[in-house]
């Protein structure tokens, strides 16, 4: 098995991004999906600020031509210069 991660690069990889879960989690009994509406704001750097002060990249974990996994990496740029850190995360 050979996965691949690439960055989410066009508005189709961010829609296969954003219902991913849906897709892994769609046999699980108590899986409760998101509120989509908000989950495309969350991810649009035009209604979230903190795309503004934070630099992030979303990611997507490909095997045989299919998503089978996604990462955002983050790092709070304001939060490190007013801690005098140098920390990320990732979610």
């Amino acid at each position: 098995m050979s996965v691949d991660i690439r960055p989410v690069g066009n508005r189709g990889e961010l829609r296969k991004f954003i219902f991913l879960p849906e897709k892994i989690h769609r046999n699980h009994a108590k899986w409760m999906p998101p509120i989509y509406t908000d989950e495309w704001r969350y991810f649009d750097p035009k209604r979230n600020r903190s795309f503004t002060y934070c630099d992030t990249v979303l990611a997507l974990a490909w095997d045989a031509g299919k998503p089978v996994g996604r990462i955002m990496g983050i790092i709070n740029r304001r939060h490190n210069e007013s801690s005098g850190e140098k920390t990320a995360r990732f979610a």
